[in-house]
């Protein structure tokens, strides 16, 4: 056998016998619900991304309000413990949504987000 021939040969019998797949059923576009998880989702990013690298505004608040004697390399570790625990839980978020239903887990996530949001 030539090295540049397949082992495998498939005779025109053997062609003839394969069916097709058949064409996949894919579920309607541009309905209400598809737009409200693509509205929740962008909401979903804002919040979360969005506010972690915002947080140079908040530094600036911090240093001039809240702790004034503080330096600002100590406050910046505010930021960075907040980037790294988005990270860090995101891992734990990932094992959770295999094993819990993900609106469930989402809302989960949005009520403790917007918890701290009004705490902080």
């Amino acid at each position: 056998m030539d090295m540049h021939q397949s082992s495998v040969d498939l005779t025109s019998e053997a062609k003839s016998e394969i069916s097709p797949l058949p064409e996949a059923v894919l579920p309607p576009t541009d309905t209400a619900t598809a737009w409200l998880v693509v509205l929740a989702s962008f909401l979903n990013l804002m919040l979360s991304i969005g506010v972690t690298t915002t947080y140079g505004v908040f530094l600036q608040y911090y240093k001039l309000e809240e702790f004034p004697d503080a330096s600002t390399s100590f406050l910046s570790w505010i930021g960075t413990l907040q980037t790294a625990s988005m990270c860090f839980f995101g891992i734990g978020a990932g094992v959770l949504c295999e094993h819990i239903d993900t609106r469930l887990l989402s809302l989960c996530g949005a009520l403790i987000s917007g918890l701290a949001l009004i705490i902080a």
